[in-house]
Parts: structure tokens; sequence; C-alpha cells
């Protein structure tokens, strides 16, 4: 019995002993399942897949990323129902009719009415200043290959653009005749010869050491890196530069090396195209040419990889997808191109192509860059500066159209209510009116709503209206140049033209390219001396507002001389080779303005108003340099008192001193207002132009500006391993803040040194008149001219 009570007595202890426990457990067991609710979990319910964010946006890369305004979302393409009608037959996908131009072909943009369709991300432009694509990221895993899988919108077979029969009669000899050499500068050209291909060897050592099968090697760290697919860039990029310089046995290594690569793996998320096309197919088709055709297992390579690219031209426009996703689950959906495509990586992928179909006789692989050439040979006068294409193309082929959403019934969105009360621009009445004033809605009550209420229809959903190329819809103001982002668009013109011997449309793309570019683009620059030389810039244009011209440039643009140059000989332009002359010079020119002897990535210098005369004048430069907020001001006479105790940096007095402290802050050579980008990163423009002035001219000046050239790199860049970027070109070995940046891309092998080379070659190797150069310097043949 006293047990009974003292249980009574305590029963209330223990029961809420029971409830905490209860309540411990059931919080823990709470906390717990929150915690695994990870985003793993909640990709899982929400069918969220990371890898469909770009399949319908397929937004370029770059290195900066500025936000654009947002844009309205393209629809998405129809998606077949997971389970259709017994009575419904299963529709496949329409396919090209047959036209000249991709912008003819029917647009399949229909909207799915599901509620969980992704929308398009909102286009990000890359830099013009950085290689078009740059992007790393990993996918996992890497046993998701790619598989041959049929196409979305096939092209008809009666339908495939055939080559056109080449007509090479009507192309003139491209390179000069050149005179015996004596035997004094005969031997100096082979002592230059002789440096180069020492400097390919250095370098090739370290990839083969350090790199093997990857790449890039990292010639400072020693160790290598895989930003373009790990299938090993500066092998491909190196094949046709070790034939060229007579290196047979590392050829073959080499070769042996290529059999192994899979193309149909990589760990990237996505490929990019453009870089994918100029460095491995363009590698792979100049290897096999340029040493006979002789390895077969080259041309194989270069069919296996051109077979997968191709998949990035299953779109409803038949424009390319520049950032391609090739996975089994990527290519079973449709996808457009994107809404913001970088004009040089849209127009450069026509001689590769152009050339695998003449060396298999599938024209499939010509129809692909035909119908591109014909889609921008539509729009190119309807830009804002026509004869030009903007830096940023809308490639995907859908004008977004949306229904008027004011329709009979359907009430118009309006922002989610405050405390229940629905506030108008203009009341109707004082009630209303008193209501909806801020600060008083919570003082009143809202009024008894006796309308009878009208069903809120959804809004009628956005279709797309099938367009040509054109600017994206967010852009104003449209970017003219031949820089960075556009340059191999430009380029690509005239050389396709000679590739195919003679096709008119491209001769007539190009011409008119040149014209605007030297009413628009070319200038003198404003420095000391007054050299006569050209270098090329930037318009901008907005609609209704006049063109805006800025005179930044950099090495990317100095690939404008070599161009105009194969163009006046080529199309019989002589007023072009002098051009040509003054933009090579002018590369020239800014190499021996910095004290390493080499010009920086990108720079502004003050324009001339004249392309034909300019005398510098000091004081005019100085206020051309120093900006408003820097020019000295008279400062307001303060009592001795009032003077602080530490005195104040003492300010310019003039303006002449104040941009001596510009220029010697910044290390600005005469002429220069800004070094916007002061690496070099082993580019080859500059060498690319200098060369082929030397073979159009049969000039030795330009060999000896080349060797400066080649001296000055050499003495910058060279590491134990192979050859590195320079972060500052201000700046010479021994000094405290130069430094090397542990990078050496494939184009160093495959562009720069090969340019070299040539240089001081003999001019029959390599000739103009029987080989095209693509973008990275590969040698394409060109066909064989028929005797008539």
């Amino acid at each position: 019995m006293a047990g009974i009570v003292r249980f009574r007595r305590y029963r209330p202890l223990l029961l809420l002993a029971v409830i905490t426990v209860v309540v411990f457990i059931h919080f823990t067991s709470f906390k717990d399942n929150s915690a695994a609710f990870s985003v793993d979990r909640l990709k899982s319910h929400t069918g969220w897949d990371s890898s469909s964010e770009t399949e319908l946006g397929q937004k370029p890369v770059g290195e900066q990323k500025p936000k654009p305004p947002p844009v309205v979302p393209i629809p998405p393409i129809e998606e077949p129902s997971p389970k259709p009608r017994p009575q419904q037959a299963t529709t496949k996908s329409k396919a090209l009719e047959p036209s000249k131009s991709p912008v003819n072909a029917p647009v399949n943009a229909s909207v799915s009415s599901k509620s969980t369709t992704k929308k398009a991300p909102t286009p990000t432009v890359p830099s013009e200043h950085h290689d078009h694509s740059t992007e790393t990221a990993k996918a996992a895993p890497t046993e998701d290959r790619w598989i041959k899988s049929t196409e979305h919108f096939p092209v008809p077979s009666e339908s495939i653009i055939p080559l056109p029969t080449p007509q090479s009669e009507k192309i003139p000899q491209i390179q000069a005749s050149f005179a015996t050499e004596s035997e004094t500068k005969r031997k100096v050209r082979l002592d230059r010869l002789e440096a180069v291909k020492d400097a390919f060897k250095h370098s090739w050592s370290g990839y083969k050491k350090y790199a093997w099968g990857h790449d890039e090697v990292m010639p400072v760290s020693k160790y290598f890196n895989d930003p373009f697919g790990g299938w090993g860039a500066t092998l491909v990029d190196s094949l046709d530069t070790l034939w060229i310089m007579g290196m047979e046995k590392e050829f073959m290594e080499a070769v042996e090396e290529v059999a192994k690569i899979d193309f149909a793996a990589t760990p990237m998320a996505s490929i990019p195209v453009f870089e994918t096309v100029i460095r491995y197919l363009g590698g792979l088709i100049a290897a096999y040419d340029v040493s006979g055709a002789k390895h077969k297992i080259l041309l194989t390579k270069a069919i296996e990889l051109g077979d997968m690219i191709y998949g990035a031209f299953d779109t409803p426009n038949r424009m390319p997808v520049l950032h391609w996703g090739f996975r089994p689950r990527q290519t079973a959906l449709k996808v457009r191109a994107a809404v913001a495509s970088v004009s040089a990586e849209l127009g450069s992928l026509t001689v590769e192509f152009t050339r695998l179909a003449q060396i298999t006789g599938n024209n499939t692989y010509y129809d692909a860059v035909q119908r591109i050439t014909n889609a921008l040979e539509e729009s190119q006068n309807e830009s804002n500066l026509p004869g030009m294409w903007p830096m940023i193309i809308d490639a995907s082929g859908c004008k977004v159209v949306r229904p008027n959403p004011q329709l009979k019934g359907v009430v118009s969105a309006v922002p989610p209510p405050k405390d229940g009360i629905y506030a108008t621009d203009k009341p109707k009445d004082k009630k209303t009116s008193e209501i909806a004033i801020v600060g008083k809605e919570k003082e009143k009550r809202a009024e008894k709503d006796t309308k009878t209420p009208t069903a809120n229809t959804p809004e009628p959903s956005a279709t797309c209206l099938p367009q040509g190329l054109t600017k994206p819809s967010y852009q104003r103001e449209e970017k003219f140049t031949l820089g960075g982002m556009a340059d191999s668009l430009y380029e690509y013109l005239i050389k396709e033209y000679i590739l195919l011997g003679g096709k008119s449309q491209y001769k007539k793309m190009y011409e008119a390219v040149v014209e605007v570019a030297k009413e628009h683009l070319f200038y003198r620059p404003y420095t000391a001396g007054n050299p006569d030389i050209l270098l090329t810039g930037n318009v901008y244009v907005s609609p209704g507002a006049k063109p805006r011209f800025d005179g930044d440039t950099g090495h990317l643009s100095c690939f404008v001389g070599g161009m105009l140059a194969l163009g006046a000989r080529a199309l019989n332009r002589d007023d072009d080779l002098k051009f040509a002359a003054k933009i090579t010079d002018g590369c020239v020119w800014a190499y021996d303005a910095f004290p390493s002897g080499i010009m920086p990535e990108w720079f502004r210098v003050a324009p001339c108003n004249k392309t034909t005369e300019c005398q510098f004048d000091t004081e005019l430069y100085h206020d051309m340099l120093v900006p408003d907020y820097q020019r000295p001001t008279k400062l307001p006479t303060v009592e001795p008192h009032q003077h602080p105790k530490r005195a104040p940096v003492e300010a310019p007095k003039t303006v002449a001193e104040a941009a001596h402290n510009i220029i010697t802050a910044e290390g600005l050579p005469s002429g220069f207002t800004m070094i916007g980008d002061r690496r070099y990163i082993l580019r080859p423009e500059a060498i690319e132009s200098v060369f082929i002035m030397y073979r159009v001219s049969a000039d030795s000046k330009w060999q000896d500006k080349g060797w400066r050239m080649f001296q000055s790199i050499v003495n910058a860049t060279q590491t134990e391993a192979a050859f590195s970027a320079i972060a500052d070109v201000t700046k010479v070995p021994g000094d405290p803040q130069f430094f090397h940046l542990d990078s050496q891309e494939s184009f160093f092998n495959a562009e720069t040194l090969k340019y070299f080379y040539l240089l001081f070659s003999d001019p029959d190797l390599i000739s103009l008149d029987e080989y095209v150069l693509n973008t990275e310097a590969h040698p394409l043949a060109q066909p064989k001219k028929k005797s008539s």
C-alpha cells in the first residue's frame, strides 16, 4: 500500500519525464531527417538535373561574364508525350526542307504544357580579351560516353549541299617569286632556322617528360593541365610542326599516342566545339595532309571526331550548339543554338569541315558549315554596321512571340496585396483612396467585395517564329571588331574562298567586310615619331545613335595584316597590300615599344584624326592621357592653425606633371593611354602576319623583324622545362616584379614556333599556293588544280 502511495505521489513527475523523452526523440529525429534532406534529395524530388541547365540555353563561356539584362527565355522545343494514346501514331521530328539557307528551315517550336518545363538560362556574354573557351568544368562519370544516335532534325539526303567544283585557275599566285639568296644571307637564315627548331625541341622535350598525353605542360611547376578535354591538345597540335621540322621519329611516336585517344569520353561537362575543331580536327587533318596521306590512322581519328562534333549541328535551323552536351542523356533532348553565340566560334568551322569533306567525299561535312555561311550572308547587311556582324549573335533561329495577355476573361497579373488591400494607382472614390495610403493600410478594414470573381486564366504560352542570325534581343548596343571573339570569322572568309578554289560567295562577303573595316576600324596611332603604321579598333552602334569608336586593340587583332595580304594576292586587291603592311608594322611597333620587346594582350592608344598624316604633340597627348579628375586644381588657402599635423602628399601642379606620374606608374610607352592586360601568353598572331608578309613580298626585312620578336620571346619566356606565359611585358627578367604564369598553351607549338620556323625556311615549304593554314596554323592541302 505504501508503494502505491509513493507511486501516485510521483506519478506527475514520471509522466513529465516520459513526455520529455518522447519530445526529445521526436525533435532529434526531425533534425536528422532535415539534415538528410540534402541538395541531392531535393534534386530527386523536383526532377531537377544540372546537366540540363545548359541544354536549352547553351550559353558560351568566357573568363569574365558581365551580367546582361534579363531576356525573355526561348520556349522549349516540343517534347514527346511519355505515353502516347493508342490511337495516336508517334510522330518523328520534321526534316529540314531543301533550301539554300537554314534560315528557311521549319522550326518545331510548340511549347510543352508541362508545368515542370525548365526555362533557358539568361545568356552570358564572354570577354573578348580572352580565349573563346576556357571552361574546365568536370562532369562524372567519364564512362558516360558519346554514342551516335538518330538526329532530331536531319537534313534530307536530297537537300545536302554538295562541294562545289574547284576552279583554282581563278586564283592567281599568292607567294612572291624569290630570287636566289647569297651564301651570307643563306647562312644567317639557316642559323635562325636552327635556333627556332632548338626552341621547339626544348618545348617538346618538356611536354614529353611532364605532360605526355595531356593537353598542356605547366612549364614552371613541371606538371600538366587538361583544359581541352584531356585528349592531348599539345600532342595533336604539334603533329604537323614535328613533320615540318623534320622530326620524323618524334612524329611517329606522337602518331602512336594519337591512335589511343578516345574522343567519345571526356570529363568535360560540355565540348567547346570551336576549340575542338581548330585544334584537334584541324591538327589531325593537317598532319595527314603534310605527311603525304600515308598515315591512315590520322584520317580515321579525324572522321571519328568529325562525326561526333557533327551532332552539335542537330538543331532546328542547323546552327551548331557551340558548347555541346555530347552525352546520351543530353543528345536525347532537342536543343537550339545559343541566343548569345560568339561570332568567331560560329563562323570558324568552315575550312576544317570542308577539307574533311574534300578528303572523304562526304558532302555531309561541307553541308554543315555551308549552311552557316548562307545564314551569315543573309544577315551581313542587316546589322547596325552593314557589311559586318556583331561580336555576339543570336543563332537560335527563334523569335520569341508572346500573345497579348489582355484577352477577354483574363485578369492581368497584380502584385500580392498588402494586408489584404489592393492598392491602385488612381483610386476611383474617396474611400478607396483613403485605404490605399501607405502607412494607413493596417488601420483600415477591407470593404466587402460584392463583385463576381473572374477566372484567373494563365497567360498564353510563348511560341517561336523562325528568324535568321541577328543580335540578341537583350543587347541594345552592338560591338563590331576584328579582334577577339570575332577575328577568325573574317579570316576564314578568304581562306575558304582559296580552299574551295574560288567560290564567289566568299569573295563577295570578304570584300564587303574589308571596305567597312577600312572606313570604320583602321586607325593611325598618335605617337612620337609619327610612324606610318595602322592599328585596328572597335565600333559600338546603338539603334538611332551615331557609331562610337575606341582604339582598344591587342595581340588577337594582329592577324589582320596577314589576312589582308592573302586577300590582296588571291583577289588582285593591290591596294589592300599597303594596308596589310601598315597593320603588320603596327604590331611590330607595339612589340618594340615595350621593355621586354613583346606586346601585351590588349592596350589602348590615342588615335589620330586621320589615317594619312598625324603630327605628334606632347601637350595634346598629355591632355588625352590625364583624366579630368586627376587634373591639377587650385587649392583653397588654409590658415596656419588649420594645417593638419601630417603634411598631405603634394598633388601635381601641371597636366604635364600629372601625365608623367601616370606614364611612370603604368609603364606606358609613348602614345599609349592604357594597358588593359599586361600578359603575353605566347600568342602567334603578330608573327603570323610577319610570315605572310614575307611570303607575299619576298622582302627580307620581315625576316629581320621576326628575328627580333623571336629573341625577345625566348629571352622572356623560356623556363627549365619549356616556355611560359609572362605576367607583365613592361618588366624584364631579373626585375623583382617579373614572373612566369606557369602556362604554355598548345598553340605555342602549333602556331608561334611554326610561323617562326616557316619565316626562315625555304619558301617552298608549306607554300601558300598549296596550303591553307587554319586559325591554329594547321596546313590544309588545297585540292590539286585540274588541267584544262
